[in-house]
């Protein structure tokens, strides 16, 4: 149903249960369904609307209680905003913003980004239409499971997040970094986490920066240090010293097995100091 309409607010069509589509070139960029849509000029106020994005061969979804379609392409979106890529990644806000020419989205109100395995909340977001890549801006908040049979997920906070979703998936966490989980206690100015290519296990993560390592047998400092997850190893480099079962050790590489719960310093010993008795350094471990 259609109506004409002039008025002080310069009202120029009033429309209920719309739906339209953009196009580019003949083909399909978006496609709009909303309970109602009113024409200004420059702009287009739609409520209780939903878009489906083509990107390629992928799909993104949103939502809000209102939208406003500005005649350059840019798109607001406010009220209740969720989006949801085919590929299952998901995220919800109050705001959001679609910058036509660059072809981004972004907001600076709270979100929460959520995949199968990974829950993040935090403030601001920029993103790809397809979400395969985000960026978290501020009071980063993150837990998931390093593997699929664990109990007790990792929590990680963090100023900023960088994650790369898809091939090759990737988070980079700067800014006061803390993680915290059933075996480790982390504190870093950075770090970067590999996942397995399903996005389902942590395969390794890098710490850097003013690192402290506590687990219940260890206590480290470093300027970097490498977390195997498979391996169950922790190496640190870059000026390491470890304190472990009362004993201080130095080296230019230190590893721990956290299995074997046994330290393995190696070259160029600066200094350790040891007890009278030793439980789990022995000059074997030391290299």
């Amino acid at each position: 149903m259609s109506t004409l309409k002039e008025d002080e607010e310069g009202l120029m069509q009033a429309m209920e249960e719309v739906y339209f589509q953009e196009t580019e070139e003949g083909k399909k960029r978006y496609e709009v369904w909303a309970n109602s849509l009113d024409i200004f000029p420059g702009k287009k106020l739609l409520k209780k609307v939903r878009f489906k994005f083509y990107r390629e061969s992928d799909i993104l979804y949103l939502k809000g209680d209102e939208a406003e379609i500005a005649d350059d392409g840019d798109i607001d979106l406010n009220g209740n905003v969720s989006g949801k890529s085919d590929q299952g990644i998901e995220f919800t806000t109050d705001h959001l913003f679609w910058e036509d020419g660059e072809e981004m989205l972004s907001t600076e109100s709270p979100v929460k980004l959520m995949s199968e395995s990974i829950y993040v909340t935090g403030v601001g977001l920029e993103t790809t239409p397809k979400l395969e890549e985000a960026r978290i801006k501020s009071n980063v908040y993150v837990t998931f499971f390093q593997n699929i049979t664990d109990d007790v997920p990792m929590v990680i906070t963090a100023e900023t997040l960088n994650v790369r979703f898809g091939d090759n998936p990737k988070a980079t966490f700067e800014g006061d970094v803390v993680v915290k989980d059933s075996q480790v206690e982390i504190h870093s100015k950075r770090l970067i986490i590999k996942f397995s290519p399903d996005g389902r296990r942590v395969e390794e993560s890098m710490a850097q920066g003013e690192v402290v390592i506590v687990t219940d047998e260890l206590e480290a400092e470093c300027g970097e240090a490498t977390l195997l997850n498979k391996e169950k190893k922790i190496i640190l480099e870059a000026d390491p010293i470890v304190w472990h079962k009362k004993v201080k050790c130095r080296g230019e590489r230190i590893t721990y097995l956290q299995e074997e719960k046994r330290v393995v310093v190696e070259k160029n010993i600066k200094g350790i100091f040891l007890p009278k008795s030793i439980d789990n350094i022995s000059n074997d471990s030391i290299k």
